[in-house]
């Protein structure tokens, strides 16, 4: 694995890594074959230094120290791309949404969260993705006395999908719900 060094300067610099075009490399060596054979991946030290990125496509080179008693002969990459985006942090409201089935009879309510919004931080293309944050609450623990259930927050965009790669200020918030009986009745409107 390629480990990145000096992202909290980065960061610092109010920058954030979006993606780069790979996170690991192969590496052959050569040595004598009692030697060879011992060594591990975890033996080796692949690192990118990000400290001086700018905005935007980056190209960076990777250094790659390994055990002294076999050579390094080959390494997949020698450089990677990296491209580096602004580092925000937004407010987003908080939805809570009951998952799993409930009858038809049946509603979950939620009478309260302890928090209505969340902070995201991350890159400014992936945070303005995210549309709301869901805080999920498994039906089939909601019963008809309230309840305190701890519910787990992910962010989705507009079309309800998960947006990876952004950091939540809590993995989940409390809620109190309860499940309400429902019925349909006729709406009589006097003109």
């Amino acid at each position: 694995p390629i480990e990145f060094i000096n992202e909290d300067v980065l960061e610092n610099s109010g920058l954030t890594i979006l993606e780069c075009s790979q996170v690991t490399v192969n590496i052959s060596v050569s040595g004598p074959r009692t030697e060879a054979t011992k060594v591990d991946a975890s033996d080796f030290n692949v690192e990118a230094d990000v400290e001086a990125l700018q905005l935007g496509h980056n190209v960076v080179r990777l250094n790659v120290k390994g055990p002294n008693n076999v050579e390094i002969v080959n390494v997949s990459a020698d450089k990677i791309d990296i491209n580096v985006d602004q580092l925000v942090t937004v407010s987003k409201n908080i939805s809570a949404i009951a998952t799993g089935n409930v009858d038809s009879d049946m509603e979950p309510y939620i009478v309260d969260m302890s928090k209505d919004s969340i902070n995201i931080t991350g890159a400014k293309s992936l945070v303005n993705k995210v549309n709301r944050v869901n805080a999920v609450i498994d039906a089939s623990k909601i019963g008809n006395t309230l309840k305190t259930l701890s519910a787990k927050l992910e962010p989705v965009d507009s079309a309800g999908k998960l947006v990876e790669g952004v950091i939540l200020a809590d993995d989940s918030i409390n809620t109190s719900v309860v499940m309400h009986h429902k019925k349909t009745v006729t709406l009589e409107v006097p003109i």
